[in-house]
């Protein structure tokens, strides 16, 4: 169904369908343009649209919008929602309170292992990597991960500090944990791009700091995403 529709919006192209265990397959193919429903594993020099499994009339229209601009943001669904969302729950995000941050993500890290998002050893992985290089960055901004990318389940984990503290000379105020599986590489680029982006709106942090619940954390981010709603 997805590829006539497909070839509804370009007649004259040809349009090829290639499942996920056939990547060797796309690559060889050259496409000049890609439509997927999930993040791609590997790199591929064409142009990237992330759709959904069904398709209507306004998603075609949609698409047809995007491929009139050079300025869009691949990771975003035809129906607007940003890909990233997908990786957010309510049931890790928190309004929290503790002093001290390797407590603190050593109890992120555990809760996501023993909910069979982070494989066996996940928080141990994590207080690793933070004993290398600290994860605390600007502006408050914490993204602690393991050593490796390698989890069971995708997951974002957050919580935002009541009262942000100190912590090896810098501020934490707000801490995402990035718990991904191997395949996900693509999205953590364009997670840590988002929390990248974050860092330098202090505008953006002092209103997530301020939230009551998870759609409006969410709802932040999203507008920081520069996302146009219809």
């Amino acid at each position: 169904m997805i590829k006539l529709q497909i070839e509804s919006l370009f007649p004259k192209a040809t349009v090829k369908t290639f499942s996920f265990l056939q990547q060797d397959a796309l690559l060889d193919y050259c496409p000049d343009l890609v439509f997927t429903i999930m993040p791609l594993s590997f790199d591929i020099q064409a142009p990237i649209i992330y759709i959904k499994e069904l398709l209507d009339d306004k998603d075609l229209q949609r698409i047809k919008q995007i491929l009139q601009t050079d300025d869009y943001d691949p990771y975003t669904l035809v129906n607007d929602k940003p890909m990233y969302q997908s990786f957010f729950s309510k049931d890790f995000f928190k309004i929290d309170e503790d002093d001290d941050y390797e407590n603190l993500i050593y109890r992120m890290a555990i809760e996501l292992e023993e909910q069979g998002y982070g494989k066996k050893g996940f928080a141990d992985l994590v207080l690793e990597r933070e004993s290398y290089v600290s994860t605390i960055y600007m502006n408050g901004i914490c993204i602690p991960h393991p050593l490796e990318t390698d989890a069971l389940k995708n997951m974002i984990s957050v919580r935002i500090l009541k009262n942000p503290f100190e912590s090896h000379e810098k501020t934490v105020k707000l801490v995402f944990m990035i718990c991904l599986r191997k395949d996900q590489i693509e999205m953590y680029k364009v997670l840590t791009k988002k929390l990248y982006a974050l860092m330098h709106e202090p505008k953006y942090i002092e209103r997530i700091l301020e939230v009551q619940s998870f759609e409006e954390m969410m709802a932040v981010l999203d507008e920081l995403g520069g996302v146009q709603h219809e």
